[in-house]
Order: structure tokens, then sequence, then C-alpha cells
């Protein structure tokens, strides 16, 4: 399977939350958007101030992210996937679920392959069933 991983399914993975994507093992090929190491990185870096994680929960997820990302096929963050994330949607998309949306469609109608949505995110979730493809999450 490829799939399109947002941060929503990365962190989920990485950091000990509940609901993990079950069939992530199922994914040959990961494709995410350059924005994906932004958020996570974020993300992580809050819980760092935060100090939600403990400093080891908190190395650990740095590694699993890093080994997670090693792994994924990165798609830029172009003037083409910034004007389409602008365009009309078929549902309410803030602007990073849009970005990731378009980013997904972008790849997908560049390689004609079937792309599934990996998220936990709802909205993008509904986008990404309403173009046609699967969702894991």
């Amino acid at each position: 399977m490829i799939a399109y991983a947002d941060s929503s399914a990365i962190l989920r993975r990485v950091l000990p939350q509940p609901g993990a994507i079950a069939d992530w093992d199922k994914i040959e090929r990961l494709i995410c958007g350059r924005l994906v190491e932004v958020e996570c990185n974020r993300t992580l870096d809050r819980l760092r101030i935060t100090q939600t994680l403990s400093l080891q929960q908190l190395e650990r997820a740095r590694e699993d992210l890093t080994a997670v990302l090693a792994h994924a096929e990165f798609v830029e963050v172009s003037p083409m996937v910034l004007r389409n994330a602008g365009a009309p949607m078929p549902v309410v998309l803030g602007t990073l679920d849009a970005i990731h949306f378009a980013t997904a469609r972008l790849w997908q109608d560049q390689h004609g392959l079937p792309l599934t949505m990996a998220t936990h995110d709802t909205a993008l979730a509904d986008a990404a069933r309403l173009h046609g493809m699967p969702v894991l999450g």
C-alpha cells in the first residue's frame, strides 16, 4: 500500500498515544509533505517545553520520528501545492490540512497510483474519501 501520512498519524505512532494506526506495517511506500517535519518537530518541542513527556519518552519519540521520516518520500510545498490548497475544497479544512490534502492529490495526479490517506483528522479524512482515497486512522 502507498500512503500519504499527515502529522497526526505520525505523531500518534511515535508518541505514547492510544489509537495509532494498526495497519501501519502494511504501508510499503510512505509519502509525506515536507510540512510534516515541521509539524512533528514543533509538537515535540512543545512537549519538551511543557514537560508533558519525560526526557526518556521525548528522546524515544525523537528517535522514532527520525526512523519513520527516514523511510518517507517527501513532496515539497511548491507554489502549485499552495495554489491548490487555497482553492475551494469539498469540506472545511484548516490551512495545514488543506496543504496536506493538496500535496497528496498532487502526488497522486503526478504518479497515477492509488494513494491511501493516513490521518486521525476527521476533516482531512472526509476530504480524502470524497476524492476517492481510502483512509487509515
